[in-house]
């Protein structure tokens, strides 16, 4: 045991003259500096991380323009619930000529109704994980590129197609100037053929006599140093009906002009096509149809204005021709109404104009936006106000307005508008044409629909 304690006794006594060496010749002026490395360019990440996250939360009084209550009413006819949606990327790029993108969606997470703690691999109340953008992208030249997978395709104007599909492009950027050539797969609606019993039978079982195929070509021009022109033709080919072939082509063209106090939009489309055997003792149906919108903002000081019109065609309701003149909608509108357009905040897949245009209606809107600052770049003070209406009543009753809508509401940005709170309320207030687009009792009945909203986001465009 002495020995031991002597050993140990004499390790740490050569440790502290050392150390005590090690200090004096540090702190020796004479001793030599070293020079420093010089510092290394850092290399760039090979990849960037983006999110958006949202929370968002709403309370109405009603699901239509019907105060009528039902045979069985324990539960209320009001909506109220909040969701949570968080759409995480990445982006890899190895080397400057390779792209890879993944993004899902994951969401929406209604809190009263999916269970975070759900252990089933498949349920209706689990948190569900959708893959919204899986492509990848190589350069071909200096100015040529091939992209192939899942990305969002739109036409310039929104109003035909807005939708994350399955498909395949080649740019070529020259100047500013961008030509692109697509085309895809719209999902279909109905399986091919009877449900495949395994993995192999679902690839197997898959063909493309019956798809929905999308072709693209797309024209982006600068026309000096304010003004965008986007010219553009999509062509949809449908053969999910057998033997009833639908076909669309869809020309639609963009003009853009950016000024420092004022900016407008100019959206224009037109569709040609034809629908096979689906008109009366099968005879072939002719399709065509139009669609514009203007968008127009204002700025001056602490105020902004911003105007929006928007209008598509109608059919003229008579089942017996074979002329079908109803535009096919996107329901993508830059319209800033919530509930006549869609709601830009969250969107719920069921505003009036889709109702509209699913009813072959056609519709017409105009709507107003004036946001005011007290504090700029912090907080605004805003308001909403649109009308919207048919264009054809037939199957909608004698009065053709759809309704009015009015909102209020502040937002609260903070850390360079990552972080974006909105609250605010509002109402519409039905016309004849809207109440029968959502009334589910009482076609006639036009008791107004009344709104809180609230939404936090957080957005994050790279690292």
């Amino acid at each position: 045991m002495k020995t031991n304690r002597l050993m140990l006794w004499s390790a740490l006594t050569v440790l502290f003259i050392v150390a005590l060496a090690a200090a004096a010749f540090a702190e020796d002026p004479a001793a030599p500096t070293p020079t420093p490395e010089p510092a290394a360019t850092p290399a760039r990440l090979p990849f960037r991380l983006d999110f958006d996250f949202q929370t968002f939360t709403l309370l109405q009084n009603d699901r239509d323009f019907d105060r009528t209550k039902p045979l069985y009413n324990k539960y209320g006819q009001s909506i109220g619930y909040v969701s949570t949606v968080l759409i995480p990327g990445i982006t890899w790029m190895p080397i400057d000529q390779i792209v890879v993108r993944y993004s899902p969606r994951i969401g929406d997470a209604v809190w009263s109704r999916n269970d975070a703690e759900q252990r089933a691999v498949a349920g209706d109340n689990g948190i569900l994980i959708q893959t919204r953008e899986m492509w990848g992208q190589v350069d071909l030249g200096s100015s040529l590129s091939l992209r192939t997978g899942y990305y969002q395709v739109f036409d310039p104007t929104h109003l035909f197609i807005e939708r994350y599909i399955g498909a395949a492009n080649v740019t070529y950027e020259a100047g500013g100037n961008r030509l692109t050539l697509m085309a895809g797969q719209l999902p279909d609606s109905v399986y091919e053929t009877t449900a495949p019993s395994s993995p192999a039978g679902e690839l197997e079982f898959n063909n493309f006599d019956n798809d929905r195929v999308l072709f693209g070509l797309d024209a982006a021009m600068l026309a000096g140093e304010n003004w965008l022109v986007n010219p553009a033709m999509f062509a949809l080919w449908d053969r999910t009906e057998i033997d009833r072939a639908r076909t669309i082509v869809n020309t639609s063209m963009l003009i853009f002009a950016r000024y420092t106090h004022w900016n407008l939009e100019l959206d224009l489309a037109w569709q040609l096509g034809q629908h096979r055997s689906a008109g009366p003792n099968n005879r072939d149906v002719n399709l065509s149809a139009g669609a514009a919108q203007v968008r127009f903002h204002a700025f001056t000081g602490p105020w902004q204005f911003g105007t929006t019109l928007l209008g598509f065609t109608a059919d003229n309701g008579n089942p017996n021709d074979q002329y079908d003149t109803g535009f096919t909608y996107s329901g993508k509108s830059g319209a800033e109404t919530l509930m006549l357009t869609r709601n830009h905040l969250y969107d719920q897949y069921d505003s009036l104009d889709l109702r509209a245009a699913t009813q072959g209606a056609g519709f017409l809107l105009a709507d107003e936006e004036i946001r005011f600052s007290p504090i700029p770049q912090t907080l605004d003070v805003f308001g909403v106000v649109g009308y919207g209406r048919v264009v054809n009543t037939t199957n909608l009753g004698d009065d053709p307005t759809v309704g009015i809508e009015g909102d209020l509401g502040l937002q609260w940005f903070l850390y360079d508008r990552r972080v974006i709170f909105t609250v605010l309320g509002g109402g519409l207030w039905p016309g004849g044409a809207g109440a029968r687009l959502k009334n589910e009792i009482d076609l006639t009945a036009r008791d107004p629909i009344y709104y809180g909203q609230g939404n936090m986001e957080i957005r994050f465009n790279g690292l």
